[in-house]
């Protein structure tokens, strides 16, 4: 390339040479520039951009049928100005890739090796399902390439050309914007958006593609006038035409222009030649979307405008542009997720969003909604559990599987701070003249929690408290409010003298959630459960209340109480305002919002109703968490957190106690939930909403890659799939989005129509032993009195009544039958103990019809299964930061399987395990507030 620079009517000149150029054979380009200019630089210009327009795919070697490293090369995908693309297999972890190769030419050409390892770097450091997975670089003396995830699908290029339906074009971008906003936060800029670069693949999921040109947002200007700029010319910015420096506004200015060619059918500066559409981009008005498209939303069309602000500062950031298009997407059924949640979740669910629906009617959002940064990138492996930042806004406190950092925000520096070992913490809190960090937590091998207090100076950790959570720090910095390690009391503890008592006593079985300081450290915010009664509400169960009490922090007495908030995380500001995380259905999605309540500092009394808070934001309801603020009240850390939950399949060591060989089973995002395998042992069954729209029943080969469908209805959800005894039908639960009555059905296991199992009313719950000399049951719930079971005969349906105990808290798929159909064994899910209960379902002479069995060190049991052989049980346990998995045999021995976030199924050999672990990104942000 030319060291010399060019006047823009060089550039003009050199791009016009360089787009006939690449549509001539190689062996003609030299003779016809010299018929074109006499200038070698120029020559040697048109060259070099050519060659980064345009390589057609008989430029890229053949590598079909041969190896690199383990990988298997079988299908060549296309070849770009960078390098030829190929599909590969990878044996060892069987499953298929994607490989870019660095064109021969360029190999060992240190600015071009330069600007493909970044591509590799820029798209590894970012995890978002909708941006490419980078999994590994291949270096060696004549190849160079980059293993990714290897995307099925059509470029949005396919579908430009018309109009697109608008709830198409409004999931397209709000995905798009979502992954820019991801890029952005780490600070990468794509600097290429263009729609070849963004893939739609099966049920058009979108992934975006080739972070070649990708850099840092602060690597500086990049202008016509001193090299090649980056992107096709179609969909650059003003930024590149003026030689102004690219930011992550650039990319807004290129994914607008796409989505007002998906809104109108044609790009908004016409057919023009690539040149021209760049000089209209940087000195034309466009026209609004609107009127080539009269029927685009207002919301929408004003969006696509502002995008297109010729200043990049006038445009909304994509994470603002993410928002806008969820808000505007038109409202849909919500998907319904099984999980171990209660079954009166779905009801104070509701309960909320009226709740979040009145506030914003009548407490409409500000006009400025401030700025979300992200500030700790750690992967899911080592996510951040708890976070705080001080009060003069300086450091950020966070904790992960390594310990305690203090990170000084002005240049990211970090500190480990000194902490006991084997020690999880889930809360932080400073101290007001910022000496010390209160850490609470657990320790993972017994779950006994803990306080602790960590010196920032570097002297060793204090032990504040044992048997005792969540511990925060009042403002005045005199005292420690905290919770027992059973929820059920909560106590105040002088900081100087460490002198506690307990100043409240939860009501029976109303636990208490949280708790923090009012400003004026004279009263304490506390949010409980509220249960009905036993026995209440007849035929259904009624939902708990949540409530958020203002309880005197001297003698414990109740001030004032809001019933219903919608709180998952309860903070209070320096002016009294108590801010809240609630929830607000926006389109099809239950998102997370801001709210914010009154307190009156001088009575401790709530003032007012709920506001909502305006944020720059839109977060899945439930998934951010950890509130802290500094002391004016300008800035709050908050962790955000993002789940995925496949499958595992592994080896089960009876004789260690240890899953072993374990790999990933199912290859889509989303939910995926495992039940039963199939009696040869050989195929896992589960239940997944890959397909969006509802659950759908699959059968997966445990090395398989691709599933066998057994059942995917669409607008109706499959199920708590179970095997029949025989092993030849699956059993499972059908019903609509929206209708929470389920039906029973059954299907061959081998294929075939599905039946419905007559079962007198509507379907509660059910378990199948799939040994031969197994049974299913029936369980219908009375109210919350009784639990009843009845024998099922999978194809007669419900038979005689078997067994009937008194009612526990109702958790969907917590429970399991035993192998030999004999017994039932239910979780108690307390807070003070761990309890299962065993129900004889055949009691003969004077056997006991029921025994419970108290389980050591444990508490709030999740889920059981029971192991092949009947001897013992796989437990889920819930903790303050996910769950943990236990294997309890019948002689009394607890042993730890590790943090694993969901249940396990094991086969009927006993030899193989499946289970759901949720892999969890979770990092830091800070939330600047809008005046």
């Amino acid at each position: 390339m030319s060291n010399r620079s060019f006047s823009d009517e060089q550039w003009r000149r050199i791009y016009q040479l360089a787009q006939a150029v690449v549509e001539i054979p190689e062996s003609q380009r030299q003779p016809y520039l010299q018929s074109q200019t006499e200038d070698p630089d120029i020559t040697l210009e048109v060259l070099e951009l050519a060659a980064t327009l345009d390589v057609s795919d008989d430029d890229a070697p053949s590598r079909l049928g041969t190896s690199v490293g383990r990988f298997e090369i079988r299908e060549f995908l296309g070849s770009g100005g960078a390098g030829a693309v190929y599909a590969a297999h990878d044996p060892e972890l069987r499953r298929d890739v994607a490989i870019k190769f660095l064109h021969a030419e360029q190999h060992g050409l240190p600015d071009a090796n330069e600007r493909f390892i970044r591509e590799a770097r820029a798209a590894s450091a970012l995890n978002h399902p909708n941006i490419v997975t980078v999994h590994e670089i291949i270096r060696g003396d004549s190849v160079l390439a980059i293993v990714m995830e290897l995307v099925k699908g059509s470029s949005l290029r396919d579908i430009c050309g018309q109009p697109v339906p608008l709830p198409r074009l409004l999931n397209i971008g709000h995905q798009a914007a979502d992954a820019l906003a991801a890029a952005h936060a780490a600070n990468v800029v794509h600097r290429d958006v263009k729609p070849e670069n963004l893939m739609l693949t099966s049920g058009d999921r979108l992934k975006v593609l080739d972070f070649g040109l990708a850099r840092l947002s602060a690597s500086g200007h990049h202008t016509l006038a001193a090299g090649i700029p980056a992107g096709t010319l179609r969909y650059m910015s003003p930024e590149h035409y003026h030689g102004a420096q690219l930011t992550p506004r650039t990319d807004v200015f290129s994914l607008g222009l796409i989505l007002f060619e998906l809104a109108t059918g044609r790009h908004p500066f016409g057919t023009r030649s690539s040149l021209d559409i760049l000089h209209a981009i940087a000195t034309q008005e466009v026209e609004a979307p609107s009127s080539l498209c009269p029927h685009l939303p207002p919301a929408l069309n004003s969006l696509i405008l502002r995008m297109l602000e010729k200043d990049p500062a006038s445009r909304p950031t994509a994470t603002e542009v993410a928002s806008q298009l969820l808000s505007i997407r038109d409202p849909g059924p919500q998907r319904t997720r099984p999980s171990s949640w209660p079954r009166w979740a779905i009801g104070g669910g509701a309960v909320l969003v009226l709740l979040a629906a009145l506030a914003w009617k009548f407490y409409p959002p500000a006009a400025t909604p401030g700025t979300l940064q992200q500030v700790t990138r750690t992967i899911p492996e080592n996510r951040v559990t708890a976070a705080a930042i001080s009060g003069d806004g300086k450091y950020l406190a966070y904790a992960n599987s390594d310990g305690v950092f203090l990170q000084l925000l002005q240049n990211s520096e970090l500190t480990l701070l000194k902490s006991p070992s084997d020690f999880i913490t889930d809360g932080l809190a400073w101290l007001p003249d910022g000496s010390h960090v209160i850490a609470s937590g657990f320790f993972e091998e017994t779950s006994r929690p803990a306080i602790w207090s960590y010196s920032v100076s570097g002297a060793s950790p204090r032990l504040m408290r044992e048997d005792a959570r969540f511990g925060v720090v009042s403002p005045d910095g005199k005292r420690l409010a905290f919770l027992a390690g059973d929820y059920y009391s909560l106590w105040t503890m002088d900081l100087d003298s460490l002198a506690a008592k307990r100043i409240a006593q939860a009501d029976g079985r109303d636990p208490f959630l949280s708790v923090d300081w009012a400003q004026n450290s004279r009263h304490l915010l506390v949010k409980h459960m509220q249960f009905p009664p036993h026995g209440a509400g007849g035929a259904q169960s009624p939902a708990p209340r949540e409530i958020l009490r203002s309880i005197d922090a001297d003698n414990g007495s109740t001030v004032d109480t809001r019933q219903n908030i919608p709180a998952a995380t309860v903070k209070t500001m320096p002016d009294g305002e108590i801010v809240i995380l609630g929830q607000q259905r926006v389109g099809k999605e239950l998102l997370g919002r801001v709210w914010a309540l009154k307190m009156d500092l001088a009575t401790g009394r709530f003032a007012g109703g709920l506001r909502l808070l305006p944020t720059s934001f839109d977060l899945p309801a439930g998934d951010v968490t950890a509130l802290s603020v500094t002391s004016d009240g300008s800035q709050t850390a908050l962790i955000r957190r993002s789940t995925d939950s496949p499958v595992f399949v592994a080896d089960f060591n009876r004789q260690a106690i240890r899953f072993s060989n374990a790999h990933r089973l199912t290859l889509e995002q989303g939910g995926n939930y495992p039940h039963t395998w199939t009696g040869d042992s050989e195929a896992v069954i589960y239940e997944s909403d890959r397909a969006r729209l509802s659950y759908d029943l699959y059968k997966q080969r445990r090395f398989d890659r691709v599933p066998e469908a057994l059942m995917t209805t669409p607008r109706r959800s499959e199920v708590l799939p179970q095997l029949t005894p025989d092993r030849k039908s699956i059993l499972f639960s059908a019903n609509t989005p929206g209708d929470y009555l389920s039906s029973l059905m059954r299907v061959p296991l081998d294929g075939g129509a599905a039946q419905d199992v007559p079962i007198a009313g509507p379907l509660d719950e059910f378990r199948c032993s799939p040994h031969p000399k197994g049974r299913c049951v029936l369980r219908k719930t009375i109210g919350t009195t009784e639990f009843v079971y009845f024998e099922l005969d999978p194809y007669r349906g419900i038979g005689q009544e078997l067994a009937r105990t008194t009612w526990w808290p109702i958790y969907l798929n917590d429970w399991d039958i035993s192998p030999d159909g004999r017994f039932v064994a239910l979780p108690n899910h307390d807070r003070r103990n761990a309890i299962i209960r065993l129900v004889r379902l055949d009691p003969k002479g004077n056997e006991p019809k029921e025994r419970e069995i108290t389980l050591p060190t444990l508490t709030r049991l999740a889920s059981l299964s029971w192991t092949a052989d009947g001897t013992a049980w796989f437990l889920s346990v819930d903790t303050s930061i996910g769950k943990g998995m236990y294997f309890y045999d019948l002689k009394g021995h607890l042993s730890s399987l590790g943090t694993i976030q969901g249940w396990a199924v094991p086969s009927p050999d006993g030899k193989k395990v499946a289970f759901v672990n949720d892999i969890i990104q979770s990092n830091v942000w800070i939330w600047t507030r809008g005046k």
